[in-house]
């Protein structure tokens, strides 16, 4: 049977083929056109379409985490962005993001954990990640990638509060394998193994190019 997009195995249930196929499954293997046969035919979305608007939302709820959470008790001053989809600490079923707010003269301590992140700044300049001891200072537009199991801590040493959106993959391992207390603890960074940092604009002038050479 053949839909509009893929084909669809169709090989019946002989006997000696349900036979083999358990024979396949003893061995840690499974037959690719029985896989076929529970594929959907069409995506099946997780998420619910959600908008959370900067300017009405996300900004006013960090100004008022301002006053009220003590990023060092805390560890972090982050508001979620959680999909109303799910229930639990997720942006998509793969991926988390949120919005997080730093005061001059603040410092995020250092911790690290098993999901690898990003930071793209929003507002303000002029603050700095450090990751493995190497600081990333964050303007506007900036994106800082700190690899899986990486220390990192943030410092705000501006006159001016900042904002930006972490992201991270937590959300894409399963129940066995997510993060555990025994695996995020705060600690001084040490070491020199960098982080990456580069303004958006380089990036895509980079990508563009890229794609004008590539055939």
């Amino acid at each position: 049977m053949t839909d509009a997009n893929r084909p669809v195995a169709q090989v019946g249930h002989a006997p000696e083929l349900l036979l083999f196929s358990e024979e396949v499954r003893r061995h840690g293997l499974m037959a690719g056109w029985e896989f076929q046969s529970v594929l959907p035919n069409e995506p099946i979305p997780v998420e619910q379409a959600f908008r959370w608007s900067w300017t009405e939302t996300l900004r006013p709820m960090m100004v008022k985490a301002y006053d009220l959470v003590d990023p060092v008790k805390a560890e972090r001053r982050n508001l979620i962005l959680v999909n109303p989809a799910f229930q639990r600490a997720a942006t998509t079923h793969t991926l988390i993001a949120a919005v997080q707010g730093v005061l001059p003269g603040e410092i995020a301590p250092a911790h690290r954990h098993t999901a690898g992140a990003l930071r793209f700044m929003i507002e303000g300049r002029g603050s700095s990640t450090t990751v493995n001891g190497e600081p990333c200072f964050m303007d506007p537009a900036s994106l800082i990638l700190t690899p899986q199991w990486s220390w990192h801590d943030h410092a705000n040493e501006t006159d001016a509060p900042v904002i930006w959106l972490p992201g991270g993959d937590p959300a894409a391992l399963s129940p066995a394998r997510r993060e555990s207390p025994a695996l995020r603890r705060r600690h001084r960074s040490s070491g020199r193994a960098p982080g990456v940092r580069g303004p958006v604009a380089a990036a895509r002038l980079s990508l563009g190019s890229y794609g004008e050479r590539a055939p």
